[in-house]
């Protein structure tokens, strides 16, 4: 607490030793002015406190109604400090205080609130960069593998169609053997069967009749059985060559549908592949646009300690002007207050910071006017109780 109020001891004449009066009564200010603000009638009592620790320390007597004020008798108290111009200025400048105090808390709080702020927000967005970096990362190694698979899809495919034509190849070498075999071994029956012919027919001119038929009969019954042992191999073989067919055909279907998976494999690994850069697409401009923000934020946080420095000096000025405002006849003072704030509003817009000077000129003329309506209404108040006390005082030198 000690560091916020470096003015309070100087401007009320404490000593040392007697501060702890000062810190007694403004232990709940801090905490109230942290949270919500300060409200005028506690602004008020916190005033007559420090007013009283202040008469105390200079052995200065006050009224009676000011120990143990409550809100109810506030008001009372703050008329009778009125009376005398040494009450009313102790009060004043106490008044003032509290004000100034509440003040520069608040820009303590608020700065270590914005300060939070920014490191939640600088927090936030580190560790959306390193999910995002991370996505990307594993973006790259899906692409990396989705491009080997379509290399090792593509090498299988080659491999099948090569192994197909091989397999195709050796088969019609096959059937082509097999032909050439059977019609050879056909030719050569017929041969040794003419050859058995002739030697027959030359032998039946030696034997007699009933040996011719006996021997045609044998001869064509070796002929019917052969004829019948050629149909049957025949037979068998063209079983086999149908199944050889079929067996074919099968494999080409099997390789045409490898094919055909093939290239829907390809085709979804091109449009996965084509999602993939769009998604890398999307990835990288998020990243440049989490750049920018991140830039603005720094700007900002550049910004927050050359805005509380400027509020700090406007609410020096402030307490410098606010209790001459509050003083009686202070005509000449409004007047002094408004010339003030216009030469700092034209130093403003002339200055470096001429972007924010138009705020500048409202921070600084909306307070002289609110602390000048106050004075004015003081006065007001300060002209009639006065009219009043000599109304009272015609009175009674009348009735005397």
């Amino acid at each position: 607490m000690e560091p916020l109020v470096p003015d309070i001891f100087s401007a009320l004449n404490v000593p040392k030793n007697d501060r702890s009066c000062i810190y007694s009564a403004i232990g709940d200010l801090l905490p109230e002015c942290a949270i919500e603000g300060i409200h005028a009638d506690d602004r008020s009592w916190y005033g007559i406190e420090i007013a009283k620790c202040s008469f105390r320390a200079s052995g200065v007597s006050y009224p009676s109604i000011c120990d143990n004020v409550k809100f109810e008798s506030m008001h009372k108290c703050t008329q009778e400090l009125i009376t005398r111009p040494q009450w009313w200025t102790t009060y004043s400048v106490s008044y003032a205080t509290v004000g100034q105090l509440c003040y520069e808390h608040q820009l303590v709080h608020k700065r270590d609130a914005i300060v939070g702020l920014f490191d939640n927000v600088t927090q936030f967005e580190w560790d959306n960069y390193n999910r995002l970096r991370r996505a990307a990362e594993q973006l790259d190694l899906n692409q990396l593998y989705f491009e080997l698979a379509t290399q090792r899809v593509m090498n299988m495919s080659v491999h099948i169609t090569e192994a197909t034509n091989a397999l195709e190849a050796y088969f019609n070498n096959l059937l082509d053997k097999i032909e050439n075999s059977i019609f050879r071994n056909v030719s050569d029956m017929l041969n040794h069967i003419d050859s058995q012919i002739r030697q027959t027919s030359e032998a039946s001119a030696n034997y007699s009749q009933s040996a011719v038929n006996d021997i045609s009969r044998a001869l064509t019954e070796m002929s019917a059985g052969l004829a019948m042992s050629i149909h049957s191999d025949y037979s068998g073989l063209s079983l086999v060559m149908e199944s050889l067919a079929i067996d074919m055909w099968e494999i080409k279907q099997l390789s045409q549908d490898s094919t055909n998976a093939s290239l829907h494999n390809w085709k979804y690994i091109s449009q996965s592949h084509a999602l993939s850069q769009e998604l890398q697409q999307s990835l990288s401009a998020i990243l440049h646009e989490h750049e920018i923000l991140s830039e603005k934020i720094t700007n900002v946080s550049l910004l927050i300690p050359f805005w509380i420095k400027n509020l700090r000096l406007l609410g020096r000025l402030m307490f410098i002007i606010g209790p001459i405002l509050l003083l009686p006849r202070q005509r000449p003072a409004l007047i002094a207050g408004a010339v003030l704030g216009s030469m700092i509003a034209i130093v403003l817009w002339n200055s470096a910071i001429a972007p924010y000077s138009f705020l500048f000129m409202l921070v600084i003329m909306i307070p002289l006017c609110v602390t000048a309506g106050f004075a004015a209404l003081q006065q007001h108040r300060h002209r009639q109780d006065r009219q009043k006390r000599q109304r009272k005082a015609i009175v009674v030198y009348k009735y005397i």
